[in-house]
């Protein structure tokens, strides 16, 4: 064969790009889990989470000149899919982190590729292929190990985990179908933030259960959550999405819940069973297979 071809400048830094990418979204349980032990609930930190991240997404776009007109259908879209795929995946993941181990949490989080599998069948008729099918099976096999009910072991954290996971991964199949892809990612983001902002700020109000951050302990940490969890976890993985493509980008994406999964260990010095470990192995598993497979015909259907 030939010879060995060093990687360009350009390929380093989608790698680059998306392993800090990686990084970042690893630490955002973390600093979820330290707000909510700190006395803040689950609702006001995905507020100021997506209210931070509006705040900061709206300063780069008017310092870039980024602002755009959208389309009706777009912004009804943008606003659905802000509230459903930011606002609830983040509320889901959050409340989890109460009752299961961050990394846990995170690991389940990441079976979405199966659902997002089951929704391109059931909705658009797309026909995975074989090595897909074999991915969701080891996914389904992994969530099956993790179901431990002895011990104390909660199962509505499990459960609100994995709605983390349908949220999300209608979140993923709106980006690829819906009207807005034609919009630049820090735009969608200001506008999948403001509608999930104003969405949980009004819930909050309407209940009472918005907390104002009462140290300069919580705003870093709200500040950390929005600014380097979101704005710059976002714009780095969109980088190396384009230079390196989904699928790549994907995989090496899975250092998010190994990170997870070591500070959980690390800082709140979570303990994961052999039975527990084998589970978030076939995840793992599951989505690298999911995301190298290649599907047995083009994407097809119409887009929303």
């Amino acid at each position: 064969g030939g010879a060995w071809k060093p990687m360009t400048k350009q390929i380093r830094k989608g790698y680059g790009t998306v392993i800090l990418a990686s990084l970042a979204y690893g630490v955002m349980p973390v600093v979820s889990k330290l707000l909510l032990l700190s006395g803040m609930n689950s609702e006001s930190v995905v507020f100021y989470r997506f209210f931070l991240t509006c705040l900061f997404s709206a300063l780069i776009l008017a310092a870039f000149r980024g602002f755009r007109a959208v389309t009706l259908p777009q912004a009804v879209l943008l606003a659905l899919f802000g509230i459903l795929g930011f606002g609830f995946t983040m509320q889901f993941l959050t409340i989890s982190y109460q009752y299961i181990p961050i990394g846990l949490a995170t690991v389940l989080h990441f079976a979405y590729p199966l659902f997002v599998t089951l929704i391109m069948l059931a909705v658009y008729g797309e026909k995975p292929a074989p090595a897909r099918l074999w991915g969701c099976a080891a996914a389904l096999a992994g969530i099956c190990l993790m179901v431990d009910l002895k011990g104390g072991f909660s199962p509505g954290g499990v459960i609100y985990a994995l709605l983390s996971a349908v949220t999300y991964s209608a979140f993923v199949v709106s980006n690829k179908k819906a009207c807005y892809g034609s919009l630049s990612p820090m735009l969608c983001l200001f506008a999948f933030s403001l509608s999930a902002s104003l969405f949980f700020g009004l819930s909050c109000t309407l209940t009472g259960t918005l907390q104002v951050p009462c140290s300069l302990y919580q705003w870093g940490c709200l500040m950390a959550v929005s600014l380097l969890c979101t704005v710059f976890a976002f714009c780095t993985l969109m980088t190396g999405v384009r230079i390196l493509g989904a699928a790549k980008a994907s995989v090496i994406n899975m250092l998010e819940p190994a990170t997870g999964v070591v500070f959980g260990v690390i800082l709140f010095k979570e303990k994961l069973s052999l039975k527990i470990m084998i589970g978030c192995a076939c995840i793992l598993v599951s989505t690298l297979i999911t995301v190298l497979a290649r599907d047995s015909r083009k994407d097809g259907g119409k887009k929303i």
